[in-house]
């Protein structure tokens, strides 16, 4: 992976995205960007933490030149490489082409819920870049990834999106597992059946991942949710957006007549 793009709207959810998007920065070993969205003369922007030369009041500690300079690497090293993009770095660029030339391979976005994960600004991205995004909702605590799950009806997996989750999967030395949730109107697979499927969909594993295969059965989305996080302990739930992947999600998470459902931990975004 090459960098990561957090989307800055000066929200208390990008805020939060920040916080989050930096601990997973530091833990890929990649650069952290953050293009703000909005003109940061009528809001206050995100600050860089990486602070030169803060210091207590009380400190006892040496402020010599090289004391100093070893502090600020030290604290840049922690850190990782944190860039603001500014006006003259994404004028006159579509967000592909924007993507492209930063070498985004991430795009990180705070959002207060996942009721709201849908929003259009988060569909313009993944439908005009084809770059996954990994919404964040406020109630997610940075925690290392140690497993994450790909939510399909495994009859429409998508090879692109398995290879992504191995090769992010072995860089953060997390399990990954395909979960099997049936479409809307297609029947069940037999449990062989969908064994196979998941044989296909998961292809080789050179990195000797730690692989598995989860068959949902649960129809009730919050339900399926809870079994998923708390039960099977995954860190990241991922997906893609478009027909027959997202549906069961999607329509509980808009769905105004039900209760959405109760996700607090990323949802990875993917464009199918």
């Amino acid at each position: 992976m090459n960098n990561i793009l957090l989307l800055n709207d000066f929200s208390a959810d990008a805020e939060h995205a920040f916080a989050y998007a930096k601990k997973l920065a530091q833990t890929l070993q990649v650069n952290l960007l953050v293009w703000n969205l909005k003109d940061s003369v009528q809001k206050q922007p995100i600050q860089n933490l990486i602070t030169i030369g803060r210091r207590d009041v009380g400190s006892q500690k040496s402020n010599s030149t090289e004391n100093l300079l070893n502090d600020v690497l030290k604290e840049i090293e922690e850190s990782g490489v944190i860039t603001y993009l500014t006006k003259k770095d994404t004028e006159g660029y579509t967000l592909h082409e924007l993507i492209q030339k930063h070498q985004i391979k991430l795009i990180v976005k705070g959002t207060e819920s996942h009721a709201d994960a849908f929003d259009k600004f988060t569909s313009q991205f993944l439908t005009k870049t084809l770059c996954p995004v990994l919404v964040v909702p406020q109630q997610a605590k940075w925690v290392d990834v140690k497993q994450m799950v790909y939510l399909t009806d495994l009859r429409y997996c998508r090879a692109h999106i398995t290879n992504y989750l191995k090769q992010i999967a072995y860089q953060l030395n997390a399990g990954l597992a395909l979960a099997h949730i049936t479409a809307a109107k297609l029947p069940e697979p037999e449990t062989n059946y969908a064994l196979s499927l998941y044989r296909q969909a998961i292809g080789h594993n050179p990195n000797q991942l730690n692989l598995s295969f989860q068959h949902i059965t649960e129809h009730c989305i919050n339900k399926a949710a809870d079994v998923l996080i708390d039960v099977l302990h995954n860190n990241w739930l991922a997906m893609a957006y478009g027909k027959h992947h997202h549906t069961a999600l999607h329509t509980a998470c808009n769905n105004r007549q039900q209760k959405p459902a109760e996700i607090n931990v990323p949802l990875l975004l993917f464009n199918c």
